[in-house]
């Protein structure tokens, strides 16, 4: 791998926050959500159980359930992706993460084979980056970002770190009785004409 690249994989590449009240509202109402998510589709993703949101993801962007709910936090991410990979207008994929007693997400990158080892994407990784929000948590828990080496970030509430969209990350089983968070992609507006793809439906544009 281009010694550029492995440097863009190896970081946290930005930190940000949000308010607790803000995370308050966006956490209830993410588990209003819980049952709408659920009858979208059938489970399609194997490093959760199946009964989880996560397993969902696919089906729908939390920005149309909830867009005016996250205006601050839309604000934030097109920040901190123009200071990441540059640009005003970010296309996005969201989604949120419920985790009960005993449940977690495996270790896994946004970005997986065969989509890397492609020319086009890695001439383009650069264009796009991920990031995760945490919004409640009754137990202290973590997310193990696999970088250089493991690193093991504390997870507290309004907390939002970006990282490359081929940094490996996961969650251990969870000790206590809730554990919410929103997790998101971000590109250029040009980067799936740019890998010679066609920019998926279920993204949404935001801007500076």
């Amino acid at each position: 791998m281009d010694e550029n690249i492995v440097e863009f994989k190896n970081h946290i590449l930005s930190k940000d926050m949000v308010p607790g009240e803000i995370c308050n509202i966006l956490s209830n109402k993410v588990v209003d959500l819980e049952k709408t998510i659920l009858s979208l589709g059938v489970s399609n993703y194997k490093e959760t159980p199946e009964h989880t949101i996560t397993t969902r993801h696919q089906y729908y962007n939390l920005l149309d359930f909830l867009g005016e709910d996250l205006k601050l936090v839309s604000k934030k991410i097109a920040e901190n992706c123009n200071r990441i990979i540059g640009g005003k207008e970010f296309y996005v994929k969201m989604w949120a993460n419920i985790f009960r007693n005993g449940e977690c997400i495996r270790r896994h990158m946004h970005h997986a084979s065969p989509i890397i080892e492609h020319d086009a994407f890695r001439k383009n990784v650069f264009k796009t980056i991920c990031g995760n929000l945490f919004v409640y948590g009754d137990q202290n828990s973590e997310t193990i970002y696999h970088l250089n080496e493991p690193t093991a970030v504390k997870n507290k509430v309004g907390d939002m770190h970006f990282f490359s969209c081929i940094t490996e990350h996961e969650t251990k089983p969870y000790s206590g009785n809730l554990r919410i968070s929103i997790a998101f992609d971000m590109y250029t507006r040009n980067f799936f004409p740019e890998i010679g793809m066609m920019t998926p439906s279920n993204l949404r544009l935001i801007s500076l």
